[in-house]
């Protein structure tokens, strides 16, 4: 509000501003066609014309100050509009089967398994909640620029390890293929949380996942594989965008905060449908350059 206040200050004071030139250019005109004193004056439709083309002028520059000075505003808006999109997305799912769960519990007596298995729904549920809100919420940071990365030397072979081993235990078909020595710059919590995001994506929708963590030109590569049915092939370009995702099951935003970290890091995020069936996502990082 503060801003839109100062905003319509300095348009009035532009806009009578132009009113005083435009005004004043005529009464020069009209006072020097009235005057006795030999005055080599233009015709009346030079004096037109060069008022014409201050007035166009002027007014060409108050739209570009004001289209300047409205940009924060803007984008703040749009910033907030997203960033309400974004939580509704998230938060819609996991809602709908906590509430689908309490009301099937309730609906009837049941057994203690029913309850049991009632409440573990319930759970996780929750948990997909609150991953989804500290995704949406880390996602937001990037995106306004207020996200500080705490770069050290970080071995992605053992990141990889670990983000396999944390899905095993999760009770998911997943396997470490290969894991060649790498050494990044990087922040450990968002990449592992980047990965993480990759690697729940494929088991979301395969039987099997594959990792494999090796270097070349540089750059430190890890590929996730998997035997799913693959990305639709009319989503795939747009695969990183928000809200892009074949089905009803993972996080909206996921692939496109996967893209988001890689950027930061000065890598990229490649997608691609596998010829033999699946889909095949590479994560590429620059190697680090200490020892």
């Amino acid at each position: 509000m503060v801003h839109l206040r100062r905003l319509r200050t300095r348009l009035t004071l532009i806009t009578g501003l132009l009113v005083v030139l435009v005004l004043g250019g005529v009464a020069v005109y009209v006072d020097l066609g009235d005057t006795d004193v030999t005055v080599s004056t233009p015709p009346w439709w030079v004096v037109v014309s060069v008022i014409v083309g201050v007035t166009a002028v002027l007014v060409l520059v108050v739209w570009l100050i004001i289209g300047w000075m409205m940009r924060p505003v803007v984008l703040s808006q749009r910033f907030q509009r997203d960033f309400l999109a974004d939580a509704a997305h998230e938060l819609r799912t996991p809602l709908a089967v906590i509430q689908a769960s309490v009301s099937h519990a309730l609906a009837r007596p049941k057994d203690v398994a029913d309850y049991v298995r009632a409440l573990a729904e319930i759970r996780a549920a929750a948990e997909r909640a609150s991953t989804g809100v500290l995704l949406l919420l880390d996602f937001s940071r990037i995106e306004t620029g207020s996200l500080e990365l705490v770069r050290a030397p970080l071995r992605l072979d053992l990141l990889a390890e670990e983000v396999v081993a944390s899905a095993v235990a999760g009770g998911a078909q997943a396997e470490l293929l290969s894991a060649t020595p790498a050494v990044v710059d990087a922040d450990y919590a968002l990449l592992r949380h980047a990965m993480d995001n990759v690697l729940r994506n494929a088991v979301d929708r395969a039987d099997h996942v594959r990792v494999a963590v090796t270097t070349k030109d540089g750059e430190v590569v890890i590929t996730i594989t998997d035997d799913g049915p693959g990305f639709h092939p009319n989503l795939l370009p747009h695969i990183f965008r928000r809200f892009t995702r074949g089905d009803t099951r993972g996080h909206g935003i996921g692939l496109a905060f996967v893209r988001s970290v890689l950027v930061l890091h000065g890598g990229r995020v490649e997608a691609a449908n596998r010829p033999e069936g699946g889909a095949e996502v590479r994560l590429l990082l620059p190697l680090s350059d200490a020892p």
